[in-house]
């Protein structure tokens, strides 16, 4: 078996969570992931406005899950904003109409 290289271990190596609570002393990487984590909350927040608020159409446009969606919006800060911009992620308290009629099947 041939040795292993030793590499060093590169900001870019490391998760992005961990990078995001460097010290104050290193401005560069986590100007980057701020930048970053702004152009994800611009894409985001845009998916929802082009599917006037519907996560699945949105997660749809942006070739996600829905629940990679919901997860996004809440580690994005997003979920005020898009209540404040209409885009409500509560989910309603009225059954859809399909869930009442196989309800009504039950009884």
């Amino acid at each position: 078996m041939p040795p292993l290289r030793q590499r060093e271990i590169l900001p870019e190596d490391l998760p992005e969570t961990l990078l995001e609570f460097q010290g104050a002393d290193s401005f560069g990487p986590l100007k980057y992931h701020d930048a970053v984590r702004e152009a994800k909350r611009s894409i985001v927040f845009s998916a929802m406005q082009k599917a006037s608020g519907n996560h699945g159409d949105a997660a749809r446009l942006l070739g996600l899950h829905v629940n990679n969606l919901h997860r996004l919006i809440r580690e994005l800060e997003l979920k005020s904003i898009l209540a404040d911009a209409g885009y409500s992620s509560a989910v309603s308290a009225t059954p859809e109409p399909a869930l009442m009629t196989l309800r009504a099947d039950a009884e």
